[in-house]
């Protein structure tokens, strides 16, 4: 430092207790009234500067010695200021705890405004009080706190600390509204779903448990609907969880559509529609008199559901299950009306032709034997406890045996048989129908395979039905040719029973694996075949060997029907294509006349052979058992 200059004399730290100073920040503003050696005795490391030291040596002073907290300068009528080059530009960052203002910010501030108001560029050899005065002496527009900063562009530059302040400020308040909109955005998003912009669970069962405590005397009853959709897991696996997604946001547009007309006729009730999670959906209706409109908007969801969804070109079915419950029925409680539209929905989904469940009282029971039964199911096939039962399937002329289809059963320890259609879909809802058709499907292959070794000359064949899931695992066709091969059973032995909806409806995700399994020789058969337009109008586009008649139809064939017609031209349309034709389900001498009649192949049904096992079923070979009716 020049020997001319008056030396910066340092003072001994203490610590800072005094509202003066403020421990987290190097550059301090002090009140008019503070003198010098009151600063000076409460700052670590600082320096004096006298009033004609040059603002250059002040610089050159901190680049020598840089562990020196700061300076004091006696700005006279503008007060005194602490200046520490090191930290000048964290400082007004740390007081407002984010950094907002930082060495960065400043240059930008000066590159902008260095050639206006609030600026004075000096030379390094200007004393400090000099170039105080001259900052001070501009009119009052431009009169400000003097801050002394070295910039690179501009040299030692006087600035106004109010300017950088606002500036700051500026910068803090747009800050400040960011986080408010985050903020905002934040509880937005805490009650809605991100996906498709309904409200979220959270805030379901926030409003249901508000309209349920606090009801409205005139309006008492709340309604809760509870509603899965079909197919969407199935989208998932099969198209991709982007395409999965699509269909969820035209769900819940399609709800918000049936929403908006049930509040143009229901303009006093409080609806929330909401996304549960998943495929699930609820919709929660406040101030109603009774349950009756709910159940009108259950009616409208399921009819908005049933144009198909567009999905990257592709048309995709997705139907609502609903099941709804009331304060009218579970009571002003709301985990109540909760449990009981989860028990209706159940009910609904474990139903074929219901796809709206009311909840009653009884299904709280029906739901408590199930959850039983589900439990002891999973036992049953971790035990190997389900086995195939064989129902023999006959020649129509002859009466002959040709084959058998190979049923599920289960022998309950307690309850005994346990019917198919009391376990299956439980098996189905509970992803076991996979490990149980595989279990039946090894069980009909090796007892194929061997009765044709005791019966080489019937070339008998086994039925076996085939679920969507089973067909859409990735290496079922080549477990299938495996156990085949491991058996020695020829391809064509082996039916594998496919329903309508597995074979149109799934057409895009099942196709690949039908065709292999035609290629290779196996056997396809539609099952419960007539039952709709889109199996008559794509029948010739499927690789079908058998078609099997639908029941609905067999038992319409008593006396002189007029079914019969059209089992008639069904029958006529697949033998065009070269198809045999199957009747099952025949319960009485007259289905036998009619199916004779028209021309089916093959029959089978409780009144010419029920179910029963592998023994009895090598016995009625052997013995050529036939049903009179038949014979």
């Amino acid at each position: 430092m020049p020997s001319d200059t008056p030396e910066i004399q340092p003072t001994a730290p203490e610590p800072a207790s005094d509202p003066l100073t403020d421990s987290t920040t190097d550059t301090y503003l002090t009140t008019p009234d503070a003198t010098l050696g009151d600063i000076c005795d409460r700052l670590p490391q600082t320096g004096v500067v006298a009033d004609d030291t040059p603002i250059g040596d002040i610089i050159d002073y901190f680049n020598n010695y840089p562990t020196q907290a700061g300076v004091v300068v006696d700005c006279r009528d503008a007060g005194h200021l602490l200046i520490s080059r090191e930290q000048l530009f964290q400082s007004l960052a740390q007081n407002f705890a984010l950094e907002v203002f930082n060495k960065r910010s400043a240059h930008e501030y000066l590159r902008v405004n260095g050639q206006r108001h609030a600026t004075l560029q000096l030379p390094a050899r200007t004393p400090i009080t000099v170039a105080i005065s001259h900052a001070l002496a501009r009119e009052e527009a431009l009169r400000y706190e003097p801050l002394l900063i070295q910039h690179e562009v501009f040299g030692l530059v006087l600035a106004d600390i109010r300017f950088l302040v606002d500036y700051q400020r500026t910068q803090l308040t747009e800050t400040l509204r960011i986080i408010e909109d985050h903020h905002q955005l934040a509880e937005h998003n805490a009650d809605h779903d991100l996906l498709t912009g309904l409200a979220n669970r959270h805030a379901m069962l926030r409003k249901l448990a508000e309209a349920v405590t606090t009801p409205n005397p005139q309006r008492p009853i709340t309604a809760l609907l509870l509603m899965d959709f079909t197919h969407f897991k199935l989208v998932n696996e099969s198209l991709g969880h982007e395409v999965g997604d699509v269909l969820l946001i035209q769900i819940a547009e399609r709800l918000e559509d049936a929403v908006r007309r049930f509040r143009q006729s229901q303009p006093q009730t409080t609806v929330c529609t909401a996304r549960q999670g998943g495929d699930e959906f609820g919709i929660l209706i406040a101030h109603l008199d009774d349950d009756q409109p709910a159940r009108e908007l259950a009616q409208t969801i399921i009819e908005v559901m049933q144009p198909p969804f567009e999905l990257r070109q592709r048309e995709v079915h997705s139907t609502p299950v609903i099941g709804l419950s009331s304060t009218a029925i579970s009571g002003a409680d709301p985990s109540l009306v909760l449990r009981d539209a989860d028990t209706a929905l159940a009910a609904a989904l474990r139903s074929i032709n219901t796809p709206c469940v009311v909840f009653e009282p009884q299904l709280r029971e029906r739901a408590v034997e199930r959850i039983r039964l589900e439990t002891d199911l999973r036992e049953a096939v971790a035990r190997d406890q389900l086995h195939a039962a064989y129902q023999p399937i006959l020649n129509a002329e002859s009466g002959q045996i040709l084959g058998f289809e190979a049923l599920c059963r289960w022998d309950h320890p307690q309850l005994g048989a346990v019917p198919a259609p009391r376990f299956i879909p439980i098996a189905e809802q509970a992803g076991l129908i996979g490990a149980i058709g595989q279990a039946i499907l090894d069980q009909a292959i090796q007892h194929t395979a061997h009765c044709r070794q005791r019966f080489p000359d019937n070339d008998l064949f086994v039925s076996v039905n085939i679920s969507l899931r089973q067909l859409l695992c990735p290496d079922f066709v080549e477990q299938v040719l495996d156990r085949l091969h491991a058996h020695s059973l020829p391809p064509h032995a082996l039916v594998l029973e496919l329903s309508e909806s597995t074979l149109i409806e799934h057409r895009d995700e099942t196709n690949p694996s039908v065709q292999r399994l035609h290629d290779a020789g196996v056997r396809l058969a539609m099952d419960s075949f007539g039952g709709s337009n889109p199996a008559l109008t794509q029948l010739h586009t499927l690789p079908l060997d058998i078609v099997k008649i639908d029941r609905q139809l067999v038992a319409q064939l008593d006396g002189l029907s007029p079914y019969a017609a059209v089992v008639d031209a069904l029958v006529n349309v697949a033998k065009r294509l070269d198809m045999t034709v199957a009747m099952k389900c025949i319960e009485s001498p007259a289905q036998i006349v009619q199916a004779q009649a028209i021309g089916c192949d093959l029959l089978q049904g409780y009144h010419l052979a029920q179910p029963t096992t592998p023994e009895k079923i090598v016995t009625a070979i052997e013995h050529g058992d036939l049903h009179p009716a038949l014979r």
